[in-house]
């Protein structure tokens, strides 16, 4: 019982050694995926807006131009 004992309190060091870089590097990539995310949503609403834009511009000049409904 002893020996299991020692045997963890110096092995568990080594371990936290060697699993701190794997956890670190997990954490890095999922910030940047996260920001990579937050991105492309940002340019997609982007896009939605010069899209409902154009279409607000286009229905102001013909006042008989109705939008299609689904």
């Amino acid at each position: 019982m002893v020996l299991a004992y020692l045997v963890g309190v110096v092995t568990a060091p080594l371990v936290g050694a060697a699993v701190k870089p794997l956890v670190r590097g997990a954490v890095k990539t999922t910030i940047g995926a996260a920001i990579q995310v937050r991105k492309l949503a940002e340019e997609a609403g982007e896009e939605f807006q010069d899209i409902a834009a154009e279409v607000s511009a286009s229905s102001t000049k013909d006042p008989h131009h109705r939008i299609a409904s689904s």
